[in-house]
């Protein structure tokens, strides 16, 4: 118990500048006019991911026709995630900078796409404070309330079901499975909808719900 304290210590700090540093070189990658497109792909593929780990455990329980609750089973699908997670870090170390298409010569031609907004915009003053801060503060708090709210239930989820419900270890990952699937499609559906209300008014909108 106290190594998977240590090791989830590790991880998130780990896991949250990998979320971000990722979403900003995509960003930078992408021309203005599509970026919202390819991040919103990426969030998905990133959530498809995430649910290939709890694939490959039902398939790991089938193989060894284990379906109860043991030292042994947790013991062994832990252990096929840290084996994996070596070639996630030699993938990622392979992969090569990309200089800001604004920054290119061919995000500087005539027929290149606009940034949505002007540095003029970004740099105006409301209460002594640029609005580029104005956006970034608001969305960084409520990401953080967020973060707060899904830390005391996502996370409790396995162990409610297991606990109140009875579920078997199959169902659990069954559950973890579904559930970023479900978001992933959802992020998709989110775009489409921000084309007809607006980015902001879709983000408020799904965030609600």
């Amino acid at each position: 118990v106290p190594l998977m304290f240590a090791g989830i210590a590790v991880w998130a700090p780990c896991s949250q500048c990998w979320n971000s540093t990722a979403q900003v070189v995509v960003g930078d990658s992408a021309p203005p006019s599509s970026r919202t497109k390819v991040l919103s792909n990426m969030t998905s593929l990133r959530l498809v991911g995430s649910a290939v780990g709890p694939l490959l455990q039902i398939v790991m329980l089938l193989a060894m026709n284990q379906n109860h609750w043991g030292s042994s089973v947790l013991r062994a699908v832990i252990s096929a995630g840290s084996v994996l997670w070596p070639g996630v870090l030699i993938w990622t170390l392979k992969l090569q900078d990309l200089p800001p298409l604004e920054k290119t010569p061919a995000g500087t031609g005539r027929g290149a796409a606009q940034p949505t907004f002007l540095p003029s915009d970004l740099a105006r003053p409301v209460c002594g404070i640029p609005v580029r801060w104005w956006l970034a503060g608001t969305l960084e708090l409520v990401s953080f309330v967020t973060c707060i709210g899904a830390g005391m239930t996502v996370k409790f989820f396995p162990l409610f079901f297991r606990v109140d419900y009875g579920f078997t270890p199959l169902e659990v990952c069954a559950l973890s499975l579904v559930y970023p699937l479900s978001i992933a499609s959802m992020v998709q559906v989110c775009r489409k909808v921000s084309k007809h209300l607006g980015k902001l008014n879709a983000v408020v909108l799904f965030h609600v719900l």
